[in-house]
């Protein structure tokens, strides 16, 4: 993680998202939890992810629009698009 300007996060999320991803993205959402951030899930470092890591990014990101952090999916790899691409728009987070 690293700050960009006040309160502005890019996270970037590197290796595999799968079942066992779901914890650390529930931590990282309740670590970056705030009023008026704005927080951006850089995905261009995953490996692997299947429907479960792709559930836990878009838990993560309506965890923190829930505390009222701007949230979105910003660069992705090409694993991440293919399971885009599979899951259908409805039903994904937004992306950049």
């Amino acid at each position: 993680m690293e700050p960009t300007e006040a309160d502005r996060w890019i996270v970037m999320v590197q290796g595999e998202l799968d079942a066992s991803s779901r914890r650390h993205m529930a931590d990282l959402a309740a670590i970056l939890a705030g009023p008026g951030r704005v927080v951006e899930l850089d995905l261009s470092g995953v490996t692997f992810v299947d429907s479960s890591g792709w559930a836990a990014v878009d838990a993560a990101v309506e965890a923190l629009q829930a505390n009222g952090v701007a949230a979105r999916v910003g660069r992705m790899s090409e694993p991440v698009r293919r399971v885009r691409a599979v899951l259908g728009a409805a039903q994904l987070t937004p992306a950049a």
